[in-house]
């Protein structure tokens, strides 16, 4: 599959701030109604081979108001701003000219965050801006989602950051531009309400985010932790009660797999089931899967499992 391009993440940082999200979200769609929500949108970079050799990301879509929403959620603490721009100059000190940077401006394609480090010291970080991130990921996303249902292409989506309750973002704060806190979220969602379609959202809209846009496949372990990544195989094997390997179909037939909880037990009952509606159970022992994640590959046992829920392969399109 060759090299992939990843951003760095602390994984289970990422989830539960994530989680805190997902929640905060589905209470302000609740608050106005019915609505979609969907986490983890991928679009896969795919080379001149066919080959995929990256994805890029969104924390959510959301369709609530008649409206579809990109949203990045941004838990930063400490003071935000865009990258201030400093350039050497010759400055008269009063008896001779020197060099000096002088301040001429801000990088708005760059924000800045400053923020006290635990023995009081300061510590600086600059990271991409995350409304032009999130712009180029709508255009990256129409372009791919288009290839099977082409009047998402056509569909206008509204970016917006939110950044959480310890930032100050007064610097770069804009509530028109989508650059705002996570608490302002209800009232931008009652900015770009659309009347026509706020009582009676369209299904193909609702259909096409949550069965037609990758996100991340999920495991969940026997301690109850989910864990994101890319599966690292196209097929699931395991052992069956006759100690023969037994391979399920391609990934991209299945929607999810359950397993029953082992009890110490060699064998216990996996509950297939398909993108097709259909459902299988089978007696399943020994296995493993491979999930990739920050670019490297993690292993999980089948019997240390309790659900493989497929997000990518089910809903690729090349």
């Amino acid at each position: 599959m060759g090299a992939w391009s990843w951003e760095p993440f602390d994984e289970r940082e990422r989830a539960r701030v994530g989680d805190q999200a997902e929640m905060y979200v589905r209470q302000v769609i609740s608050s106005h109604g019915e609505g979609t929500l969907f986490r983890g949108p991928l679009v896969p970079s795919i080379d001149s081979r066919g080959c995929i050799n990256g994805y890029r990301e969104a924390d959510f879509l959301v369709y609530t108001q008649g409206t579809v929403f990109c949203i990045e959620v941004k838990y930063y603490s400490g003071t935000i701003t865009y990258l201030p721009v400093y350039r050497p100059q010759q400055v008269w000190n009063g008896y001779s000219y020197g060099q000096q940077n002088v301040f001429c401006g801000y990088d708005d394609s760059k924000i800045l965050q400053v923020k006290q480090g635990k023995r009081g010291e300061s510590i600086e970080a600059t990271y991409p801006n995350p409304l032009k991130k999130t712009k180029n990921f709508i255009n990256l996303l129409k372009k791919y989602v288009g290839r099977v249902e082409p009047r998402f292409q056509r569909l206008f989506l509204i970016p917006v950051v939110c950044f959480g309750e310890k930032a100050d973002i007064r610097a770069i704060y804009d509530f028109q531009a989508g650059i705002i806190h996570i608490e302002h979220l209800p009232m931008f969602f009652d900015q770009h309400r659309n009347p026509q379609f706020a009582t009676t959202p369209s299904p193909w809209i609702t259909e096409t985010i949550l069965n037609k846009i990758p996100n991340w496949d999920r495991v969940q372990t026997t301690s109850g932790e989910w864990v994101n990544g890319i599966l690292g195989e196209h097929y699931l094997t395991f052992l069956g009660q006759d100690g023969r390997s037994y391979c399920l179909p391609n990934y991209s037939t299945i929607k999810s797999i359950s397993w029953q909880k082992w009890h110490h037990a060699p064998f216990t009952p996996m509950t297939v089931t398909y993108t097709n509606g259909a459902t299988q159970v089978l007696a399943c022992g020994e296995g493993q899967i491979s999930l990739m994640r920050g670019g490297q590959s993690q292993t999980y046992h089948l019997r240390n499992l309790q659900h493989l829920v497929v997000g990518v392969a089910n809903k690729l399109v090349f």
